[in-house]
C-alpha cells in the first residue's frame, strides 16, 4: 500500500456533465491512497506484456483477434511465433546432417567436425535471422522466412545421406 502525503494545497474539480459546478477545496494536509497492486493486476489483465513474454497460445491468440480487429496481418508477432516453433526444428535438421557427416568424415578427426559444425550453425543463425528480418518488414510471409533455413538444412541433409549411403563417397 502506497499513501502519497501532500501538504497545503488544493484541489479543483470540475463537473463535465454539470458544467456551472465547479469546487476547490483548500487543504493542510492530504492522504491519497495509490492502490498499486490493483493497478499492475490490471495491466497484466489487460495484455501489456510484451511479444516476447507471451506464450505461444497468447500469441496465436494476439494475432487472431489483431488480424480480425484491425484487417491487417501483425507481422512481428507472426514472425516471432513462427521462430518458436522453427527453431526446435532445427534439432531434427542438424540431426539428419550429423549423421552422415560423422559417417563419412575422416580426414582432420574431431577438429574437421567441429569446423564443419561451427560453420552450419553460423550460417543456419544468420539465415535466421535474415528470415526473421525480411519477414518483419513484410517482404515475405514469415512462415516462408523462417522455415527456409530448416528445409535447407534438411535438404542438404538428405544430399550427405544420399552421398554416405554410396560408401564411395568421401565428404573430406
Amino acid at each position: 500500500r502506497v499513501v502519497l502525503r501532500l501538504e497545503n494545497g488544493e484541489l479543483h474539480r470540475y463537473d463535465f456533465a454539470n458544467k456551472a459546478l465547479y469546487r476547490r477545496v483548500q487543504f493542510k494536509s492530504y492522504g491519497v491512497d495509490l492502490d498499486i497492486k490493483q493497478k499492475l493486476n490490471k495491466a497484466l489483465i489487460e495484455g501489456l506484456k510484451g511479444t516476447r513474454e507471451m506464450t505461444l497460445s497468447e500469441l496465436n491468440e494476439d494475432i487472431r483477434k489483431q488480424q480480425s480487429a484491425e484487417n491487417k496481418r501483425p507481422y512481428d508477432k507472426l514472425v516471432e511465433y513462427h521462430t518458436r516453433v522453427a527453431i526446435p526444428f532445427a534439432c531434427l535438421a542438424f540431426a539428419i546432417i550429423g549423421i552422415p557427416l560423422g559417417i563419412t568424415v575422416k580426414r582432420g578427426g574431431m577438429m574437421m567436425g567441429l569446423v564443419i559444425c561451427i560453420a552450419l550453425m553460423v550460417v543456419y543463425y544468420l539465415s535466421l535471422l535474415f528470415g526473421q528480418l525480411l519477414g518483419n518488414r513484410a517482404l515475405i510471409e514469415p512462415w516462408i522466412s523462417l522455415w527456409i533455413p530448416n528445409i535447407l538444412l534438411m535438404l542438404l541433409g538428405a544430399v550427405l545421406w544420399r552421398l554416405a549411403s554410396s560408401e564411395k563417397v568421401r565428404l573430406w
